[in-house]
Parts: C-alpha cells; sequence; structure tokens
C-alpha cells in the first residue's frame, strides 16, 4: 500500500508512523541469480477473488430472504417501516465498510499479526483493540451469532419447500421432514472451505437473488386483488418497530464473514465498493417488492411474501429457487464459525477427516434446535435483536477507533460523532427486539412443541405463523 493510500485509510494529511516493519531477509548467492534470470518475465497474476466475485458473495450471503421477508416486516411497521429499513440499511453499510478499513490498517501497520490471523480477523480486530480477553468474549458471541444465524434460513427452507410439495402433489410432507433431508444434502457442501472455494455456490446465490425479485414482482402484479385492501397503519406501534429493526438488521448482517470475503480478494482496499454495490443490489430487489406488496395489497401482507400469491407455474419456480437459495446463502455465511472452531480446535485448514467431522456435528447441532423450536418469525426477531446487533452497531465503530488511535496516535472527532451515533442506534435497537421476543414467546399460546414430541402440532404451528402478523396497539 502507497502512502497516499495510507494517508487516505487514516483520514488525515501526514506522515503516518509505522509500528511494525517486515525484516528483509538477506539472499545468497544462488538466489540473487535465480532472481535475475527471472526478471524478464511478468509477474504472476494476483490470487483471489475479484471484485465482481465479492460482489456476487455479499449478494449471496444476503440471499433471498428480505425479499421474501422484510416487504411483511415493512408493512406491519407502515410506511414509516421505510424510513427505519433505509437508515439501517446506511448504517450497516457504513459499519461495514468500517470493518475492512480497520483490518487494512492492521495489514499496513501490524502485517506480521494481520498474516498470522488472516482466518481469523474479527476477533483479531477485537484482540487488537482490547487484549486477549476481549478477542475471547468476541470470538465466543460471534460463533453463537452465526450459529443461531443459520436457524431461520433452515426454518424458512424447510417451510417453503413444504408448502411447495403440499401445492404441486397435494402432499402433506411435514417441514421437520425437510429440515432432515436438506440437512443431508447440505452438509457435504460446507466441507469445502472458504468464499474462493465456493465460487459456482457464490454465483448461484446472486443470481437467484435477482431472478426471485422478478418472479415474485411479475406474481405481486398478476396476482393482486381486485379491491385495494386497507392502507397499513401510519402509527406504527413498538412491537411493529422492534421487530422491524430485528428483521432488517438480521436479514443484511454481513459483518462476521465480510472480512474473510475481504481477504480473499485480489484488491482488499476495494471491500467498499463491493459492499455498496451489494448493498445497491439488494436494497433495489426488496425495495421494489415492498412498494408493491404495500401499494396493492396493504395490511393483508403476510410474514412470508409467497403465501400472498396464488397457485401457477410462477409461483413453484420461485418457491423452488427461494428454499434453494436459503440453503446457498446458509452455505456462504455459516464458513466463519468453521473457520473458528477449527482454529480453536487446532484443525488444519486443509480437507480431511476432522474437518468433515467438525463441520458434520455443527449441522447436527443446528438441526437439533431447528427442530426443536419451530418458530421462524421468533428466532429472526431473536437473532437479529440480539445476538449480530453487537457485530453490526456496536464493534465496528469502537474497533475502528482503537485501532486507528493505536495506528496514528490521534482520535477525530468526526469519527467519535458517527461512532456514538451508530452505538445509540444499535443499543436502542437491540434492546426493543430483544425483549419483545421474548415477549412474543412468553405470549404464544400455540408455542409449538419440538418435532420430535409432537410433529402434527409442530407443522401445524408452522402454518399458523407464516400465515400472516398479529395486529397489536
Amino acid at each position: 500500500m502507497s502512502a497516499q493510500e495510507t494517508t487516505a485509510l487514516l483520514g488525515y494529511g501526514g506522515t503516518p508512523r509505522i509500528l511494525e516493519t517486515p525484516p528483509t531477509p538477506r539472499r545468497s548467492f544462488f538466489e540473487a541469480q535465480e532472481s535475475s534470470h527471472h526478471l524478464s518475465k511478468l509477474p504472476e497474476p494476483p490470487k483471489g477473488i475479484s471484485l465482481f466475485t465479492a460482489i456476487c458473495y455479499v449478494v449471496g450471503v444476503f440471499g433471498v430472504m428480505p425479499v421474501v421477508a422484510l416487504p411483511g416486516a415493512i408493512v406491519y411497521c407502515g410506511w414509516p417501516g421505510f424510513l427505519i429499513a433505509g437508515l439501517l440499511l446506511l448504517t450497516e453499510a457504513y459499519t461495514a465498510t468500517l470493518l475492512g478499513r480497520s483490518w487494512l490498517l492492521l495489514e499496513v501497520f501490524w502485517p506480521r499479526e494481520a498474516a498470522a490471523q488472516r482466518r481469523y480477523p474479527y476477533p483479531a480486530l477485537a484482540e487488537k483493540a482490547g487484549g486477549p480477553i476481549l478477542r475471547k468474549i468476541v470470538s465466543c458471541i460471534l460463533d453463537v451469532a452465526l450459529f443461531g444465524a443459520a436457524v431461520p434460513f433452515m426454518l424458512l427452507a424447510a417451510e417453503t419447500l413444504q408448502s411447495l410439495v403440499a401445492r404441486l402433489a397435494g402432499l402433506d410432507f411435514s417441514f421437520c421432514y425437510w429440515l432432515l433431508i436438506t440437512t443431508f444434502f447440505l452438509t457435504p457442501l460446507l466441507w469445502y472451505g472458504t468464499p474462493k472455494d465456493l465460487g459456482l455456490v457464490t454465483w448461484l446465490g446472486a443470481g437467484s437473488v435477482v431472478v426471485v425479485s422478478l418472479l415474485t414482482l411479475i406474481s405481486l402484479t398478476l396476482d393482486a386483488p381486485a379491491t385495494a385492501p386497507s392502507a397499513p397503519d401510519s402509527t406504527p406501534s413498538w412491537t411493529a418497530i422492534a421487530y422491524c429493526f430485528g428483521a432488517v438488521a438480521f436479514q443484511f448482517d454481513i459483518h462476521p464473514m465480510i472480512l474473510t470475503v475481504q481477504n480473499d480478494m485480489r484488491e482488499k482496499s476495494r471491500l467498499p465498493v463491493a459492499v455498496i454495490v451489494a448493498f445497491i443490489v439488494a436494497a433495489t430487489a426488496f425495495g421494489s417488492v415492498s412498494i408493491v406488496a404495500f401499494t396493492l395489497y396493504g395490511d393483508t401482507v403476510k410474514t412470508n411474501i409467497l403465501n400472498n400469491l396464488n397457485g401457477g407455474p410462477l409461483l413453484y419456480a420461485n418457491m423452488a429457487i427461494v428454499a434453494f437459495q436459503m440453503l446457498l446463502c446458509l452455505v456462504l455465511g455459516i464458513n466463519t464459525l468453521f473457520q473458528d472452531l477449527e482454529n480453536t480446535l487446532q484443525i488444519p485448514d486443509s480437507f480431511g477427516w476432522r474437518r468433515i467431522c467438525l463441520r458434520t456435528l455443527v449441522m447436527l447441532a443446528i438441526l437439533f434446535v431447528c427442530e426443536s423450536i419451530p418458530h421462524f418469525g421468533v428466532a429472526i426477531e431473536l437473532v437479529g435483536g440480539f445476538l449480530v446487533t453487537p457485530f453490526i452497531f456496536i464493534f465496528p465503530p469502537i474497533f475502528h477507533i482503537l485501532i486507528k488511535k493505536k495506528a496514528s496516535g490521534r482520535v477525530d472527532v468526526k469519527d467519535l460523532v458517527l461512532a456514538s451515533n451508530v452505538v445509540t442506534i444499535g443499543l436502542i435497537g437491540s434492546y426493543a427486539a430483544t425483549s419483545e421476543s421474548f415477549i412474543q414467546v412468553f405470549q404464544l399460546t400455540d408455542f409449538a412443541p419440538p418435532c420430535y414430541i409432537n410433529l402434527t402440532a409442530a407443522t401445524s404451528s408452522v402454518r399458523q405463523e407464516s400465515s400472516g402478523f398479529q395486529k397489536q396497539d
């Protein structure tokens, strides 16, 4: 990185102080001869994924869940839901770029540490910002958050497959069985490594988001009711705001894995471009669907927007792609969890039986949680409000300020003001979403028992939960 790029990274003029300079090893006579012999050769192209692949990876991690589930959360909140979602999207894109800048600072000023910790970047930033104890705390929360985030993806995929088979074949095949089937076929894909090993999965995931958005828009327009339903409430309740916050925070949370993407990029400094473009693509996709749903369907929009559509080839194709992309999204998003666990257990960074056993056991644990708590809406609100909020709104601005101070010896007032606003939004939203999610759990009179205790009751509860929101004053 040039001096100009380093100065821009720090955000002020002057000469940055380099805290760690890697020594240049002495060359032997034979090394010098070999070096001069290859002077005429062209340099090898840089290894890693391209900017386009990085954008596709981020879009694939977003997945189709914003297109399918966010319109209901926004309509539930009324037109202020669009303002809340817009504010949160801007904040999440900003904090994602802060993480990328923090990692670049680590590579420039502490290159040995960055090189040794490139597979575990988020804990490495925590250690540089607050020491080994903070690293352990962040690693623990990160693993729990990534584990919990996999649950809603599995539930939505299984629910979609259950509905698809019921509409096509009239077969009432419980989503509890679909959880078993999807886990069986998905686990081998998870035995692979990082984004650079999953190029085809990355492109398929991003392409699925675009296709689902188009199919959903077409279906919503064709199946619109002849008489416009009532408009959503213009003054949202506290419950609606809390649900909207948790849904947006969860469904656009790329922060735990964004540093893994950056480390696999050829040009790591272009991560902000990848983040901004991916957010624009995702916002366009879910925003257009949400506006059409808000205008044509009003307060009849359901938790899963696909449940508003009539049966037909277009819907069936859409549902199949949604289920497929949900599983791809889980493959792309859970790699960070595997890498951290493998580091803790000292499992080699290569394909082998120890990696296969660990990742298979993790998937079986996720399957057990899904079969035990089959409530998609509650899972989104709880994971989005409680588990992922620190990685979006709290850790990125604080880490950036502390690492930048250690690198430059100063703190900008602008950074402090922005960080305080972001952290405040995160704390308020996290409290609202978490408290409301626990209240919803305690108020569920039809809380489903685990699938392995009462299969019929669990399946029935999932159908009722996906039918729509219950308005609260």
